[in-house]
């Protein structure tokens, strides 16, 4: 689709506002960064997929999702051996994990009462931070503060 189309069609202004709800800057910069799908099951699945998130929020009034710092910087540095990160970095991740761990166990408590067929498929494709999170906590509280450790090793 040509550039003028596109205007036409209002496809900027449009991704613009989408990008709006976005509750991360990396999920909004990726949504932004977007280019219109020619194909039309693509099309079609994330159409289904959006109308399945809509029911699940309206039937829930509560959204999974909280906010969080950008992390994709980050996993670069912690598949360094020996890495540190600094108490703000270690809380973002944290932060995306419990983003991560809610989404995951809202849709699967919810996918049968209200019949989610698409979005259940896209949780099981989340890993299993439950032991990120457990270290994570362990030395930080979730406001960020460092926690008095006596067993450090």
């Amino acid at each position: 689709m040509n550039t003028k189309t596109l205007y036409e069609i209002d496809f900027f202004r449009i991704r613009e506002e989408v990008a709006g709800y976005c509750v991360s800057e990396e999920g909004k910069r990726t949504l932004l960064d977007r280019e219109p799908l020619k194909k039309t099951a693509e099309i079609e699945k994330l159409k289904n997929m959006s109308r399945e998130w809509g029911v699940y929020m309206a039937a829930t009034h509560k959204n999974p999702v909280s906010t969080w710092e950008p992390v994709k910087p980050l996993l670069s540095i912690i598949r360094a051996n020996g890495a540190s990160l600094t108490l703000e970095q270690v809380r973002s991740i944290g932060q995306f994990v419990i983003s991560a761990r809610n989404i995951k166990d809202g849709i699967k408590n919810h996918q049968t009462n209200l019949e989610l067929k698409l979005l259940p498929e896209q949780v099981e494709l989340l890993p299993d931070f439950t032991e990120t999170e457990k270290k994570i906590f362990h030395i930080i509280t979730p406001e960020g503060e460092m926690r008095d450790l006596p067993e450090i090793s």
